[in-house]
């Protein structure tokens, strides 16, 4: 096994950070094929994504993924 096959196998996981941010980004990627920008204060999530529109379809699902990934703290909304 090489390094190539390592970093294929481990894809862009980033070990730092919480499961919920890396399930809130693949929420997002494998919904709305775009990336977003997710931070954590506390119990507070914002997700920051670039349009409007997708910032409205979210919001409407703010339920339905605080649910799904078990989230009890805030999730709050930015457009970038």
């Amino acid at each position: 096994m090489n390094m190539d096959s390592i970093s294929k196998l481990l894809g862009d996981k980033n070990f730092n950070q919480p499961p919920v941010i890396d399930g809130l980004k693949k929420f997002i990627r494998d919904n709305y094929s775009t990336e977003a920008v997710v931070s954590l204060s506390g119990k507070n999530i914002v997700i920051s994504v670039n349009s409007a529109s997708l910032a409205g379809s979210l919001r409407l699902r703010l339920p339905e993924i605080k649910r799904s990934l078990k989230i009890d703290g805030n999730l709050s909304l930015r457009i970038h």
